[in-house]
């Protein structure tokens, strides 16, 4: 005898005082699972749309807080390769130069600063030679910060057993061919400038008898991120635009930082030279 299916498969309780019947229990249909996947896949393209751009922003600040941690970086170098020159010699120990040197591609458009100060290295002396400036680099149509440094034994050997230069001869400290061993500090640096304070000399070079109190640093830096739309038209001259210039005013001045510090001077006692 056949039983009904009330009979076979009996209602059961779903939760207190209701049932669940049979016809009730029904999966999705193809239209609801086609519209679920259209939201879904709505959604994933704004997140990833969402995701991309805040992954750019983030690449771009983090770009332009390592080009200026960079810049503080080298700001912290020069105090620190600057601030001690040589006392007791007769030989310049500060130079400043307008930045002609043949291999810098600067053509005067920023200065450049050395000085014969104590350093420890591997050389028999602590005499050793730091150097700033910046340098054109064509491969990036902009100007970078690079520090020179000649070790005791390279400056002995430069001024003492090749062929020496005059004691007034700014070449004692610094000699422009040797560029080339400097360090990159920082990119995109330009207008970089040492204006020497508290002296009255005027000269570009100092003994250590009349150096000046203190040197005033700066230079300027912006993010490649500012940079690359610049980076195919612009040249060195270009850098040293007045900042009324359209392309100055709308594109770098507004991505630019300056640095600048306050370096004073103190002597340091010199073994024989």
């Amino acid at each position: 005898m056949m039983r009904s299916l009330h009979e076979s498969y009996p209602l059961q309780p779903a939760h207190a005082g209701s049932y669940v019947r049979l016809q009730e229990l029904r999966a999705f249909s193809l239209v609801e699972l086609m519209i679920s996947l259209a939201i879904m896949g709505v959604l994933l393209v704004i997140m990833t749309q969402i995701i991309t751009s805040s992954f750019g922003m983030w690449s771009r600040a983090e770009a332009r807080t390592d080009v200026f941690r960079e810049a503080r970086a080298a700001l912290h170098m020069v105090q620190r390769d600057l601030a001690a020159p040589f006392a007791g010699v007769s030989e310049p120990v500060l130079v400043i130069t307008d930045g002609t040197e043949a291999d810098l591609g600067n053509a005067g458009l920023n200065q450049a600063v050395y000085a014969l100060a104590p350093s420890p290295n591997a050389g028999i002396t602590d005499v050793s030679v730091a150097g700033f400036f910046c340098k054109w680099d064509a491969g990036k149509n902009a100007f970078a910060l690079y520090r020179y440094w000649e070790d005791s034994d390279a400056f002995f050997t430069r001024t003492h057993v090749d062929a020496p230069p005059s004691a007034l001869d700014p070449a004692y400290i610094h000699s422009p061919t040797q560029t080339q061993n400097a360090e990159l500090l920082a990119a995109y640096v330009w207008n970089f400038r040492v204006v020497p304070g508290g002296s009255s000399s005027s000269a570009a070079q100092f003994a250590s008898s009349e150096l000046p109190q203190y040197l005033e640093v700066k230079f300027h830096v912006v993010s490649p991120a500012a940079a690359r739309p610049v980076l195919g038209v612009v040249s060195p001259e270009q850098w040293h635009m007045p900042f009324t210039h359209p392309l100055m005013r709308g594109v770098i001045a507004p991505a630019m930082r300056e640095f600048q510090t306050r370096v004073w001077l103190r002597t340091s006692s010199a073994p024989g030279l």
